[in-house]
């Protein structure tokens, strides 16, 4: 039994997957998606700073309550962490906006670099706060601690 060749089905061009062919995407929209991700990612760093304000006015208001929120190293660590975790959840988000712009034009090129120096700021900003609220977190045991000192040894003297 001789067998002969099977004819091979052809693929017409237009269903052919080429993936280092021409870019369809317009300019125009890389920047809507470029001004939507970035939007967003602003609209919730305000979002996230208003929180974390009526979160420490509720703390201050509430101290004198039984249910007393009192603020340790281990909670504002803990606060970190989380806002550490929203924050790469936005930027991973962000950078693959990114890679979906390519480098073809300079209008897109220049839309990348802003896009990374939006990233680099939104980082450098939340590791500025954590420290500058470790620091007065520091500074205020430290006072608390010094005025409990003070009380024991007037009321050790008297």
């Amino acid at each position: 039994v001789i067998m002969g060749k099977s004819k091979k089905n052809k693929v017409s061009a237009a269903q052919r997957y080429t993936p280092y062919g021409k870019d369809t995407t317009r300019i125009t929209d890389l920047c809507d998606m470029l001004s939507s991700a970035t939007a967003g990612t602003i609209k919730a760093a305000n979002e996230m700073e208003d929180e974390q304000a009526q979160q420490v006015a509720a703390g201050e208001v509430g101290s004198d309550d039984e249910g007393e929120k009192k603020m340790t190293r281990g909670k504002i660590l803990q606060r970190h962490k989380r806002e550490w975790k929203a924050l790469r959840a936005k930027l991973e988000d962000m950078k693959s906006h990114k890679k979906a712009m390519g480098e073809r034009t300079l209008a897109k090129k220049n839309a990348k670099k802003d896009l990374t120096k939006e990233i680099k700021s939104l980082q450098d900003e939340l590791e500025q706060r954590h420290k500058r609220e470790l620091e007065e977190f520091e500074n205020e045991t430290s006072k608390s601690e010094e005025q409990e000192e003070q009380q024991k040894e007037a009321t050790m003297s008297d």
